[in-house]
């Protein structure tokens, strides 16, 4: 047309990228180079919203996407293995749970230890079947329980018995509040 000016309009303006994105404006159409986190032709979907990170993991966005910072103990790209299903080593019906070296139990009434592999019922061990009389087991340096005399009473190689009514008896501590009574054949 005579007389007037055509000036090409850009495809980037206004600008169609969201969140700080850039513009490249080839033929006839625009190009968005998404700041990180944001996706989509616009750049305006936020990878992290919905958090598509599990059990409390939180998201960070990075170029083209997300990645998900595990809560202490879980792992994988969402954050949803439970280190308990990979491994579990609580003995006794102990319950497994993520902690922060890995998997931790937590052991029901009656069992103790790492794994809840150990009772806590004392069993003592008595050293002669007989039946107790007094003046014998004293006289071999003994005491009486349960009717059984037992030899060795607080010697216990130097280790020293630690819990709440411990006595040391052939080298064990027996916590006299729980035992079993086992017979010595």
């Amino acid at each position: 047309m005579p007389g007037r000016l055509l000036i090409p309009v850009s495809a980037c303006e206004p600008n169609p990228c969201k969140n700080n994105g850039i513009c490249t404006p080839p033929e006839n159409a625009y190009r968005c180079s998404c700041t990180p986190g944001y996706l989509g032709p616009n750049c305006d979907v936020n990878a992290c919203l919905p958090n598509p990170c599990e059990n409390n993991g939180t998201c960070s966005p990075v170029d083209k996407g997300y990645i998900c910072n595990c809560a202490t103990g879980y792992l994988g790209k969402l954050c949803d293995v439970n280190p308990c299903d990979i491994y579990n080593p609580c003995k006794n019906n102990g319950r497994c749970y993520p902690s922060e070296f890995g998997v931790s139990c937590s052991c029901p009434p009656g069992f103790i230890g790492e794994s809840c592999q150990d009772s806590e019922d004392i069993t003592l061990v008595v050293v002669e079947e007989r039946v107790c009389d007094v003046t014998e087991c004293k006289a071999r340096g003994g005491r009486c329980a349960k009717q059984r005399c037992q030899t060795d009473v607080n010697n216990c190689g130097g280790k020293a018995c630690t819990a709440n009514n411990e006595v040391c008896i052939d080298d064990t501590c027996v916590n006299y509040g729980k035992y079993n009574v086992l017979p010595f054949y």
